[in-house]
């Protein structure tokens, strides 16, 4: 009889075991399951936030590019015809003229880096840091620049070149979201797509 009892506590003794280690078995499957669906959805919520951010500044730079166009052919086309209407101030005119033809003309990367100049200018960043950063902009070598955009195989949009740019002149990341208005987050989720994008390779080394 003793001898019945022991193997049965002996019996319900491992199956108590077994089932103790199949319940945290499956606890342990649940936890993994749980972290794997949170990190999912975390990589899901950045790629939407990120995909989001570039479509909105891709936006925001179509709507701005538009109408400074717009704004320059205007004023082109206006001075044309005063030119043409009145020959004693055909010559200032055409001085205007032949500047705002420049400007239609020069070279991309010439126009950002002057665009950009005016933006610091008349930001709220440190007056200091200010002359800083224009000064850094002036010494830049533009036609290395100029090179190094069409060497690239992606097409280089005038955001990402604005970005590059300061990020080549090394504006501090706090100064950068003052200047577009965003969010420091975002300026390290633009500097990661631009990095990843080009690769760091060429002339953009800097952002490695």
């Amino acid at each position: 009889m003793k001898s019945t009892l022991y193997i049965l506590a002996l019996f319900l003794s491992s199956y108590f075991i077994a089932a103790v280690s199949l319940i945290a078995a499956l606890l342990i499957t649940l936890l993994i399951f749980i972290r794997f669906y949170q990190l999912r959805r975390k990589n899901l919520q950045q790629s939407i936030y990120e995909a989001a951010l570039l479509a909105e500044l891709k936006q925001s730079e179509l709507e701005q590019n538009l109408k400074e166009k717009e704004l320059l052919q205007q004023q082109y086309s206006r001075l044309e015809k005063q030119a043409a209407r009145n020959k004693e101030k055909a010559k200032s005119y055409n001085a205007e003229l032949t500047h705002l033809k420049q400007q239609l003309e020069q070279k991309p990367t010439k126009t950002v880096i002057e665009k950009l100049s005016d933006w610091i200018a008349k930001s709220v960043i440190k007056p200091t840091k200010q002359d800083i950063y224009i000064q850094k902009l002036s010494d830049l070598d533009v036609d290395m620049l100029e090179h190094s955009f069409l060497s690239v195989h992606d097409k280089i949009s005038n955001m990402d070149m604005k970005y590059i740019i300061c990020f080549a002149i090394e504006m501090e990341v706090q100064d950068m979201s003052l200047l577009f208005n965003v969010e420091p987050a975002s300026i390290y989720t633009v500097r990661y797509r631009i990095k990843k994008k080009f690769g760091g390779g060429g002339g953009f080394r800097f952002l490695i």
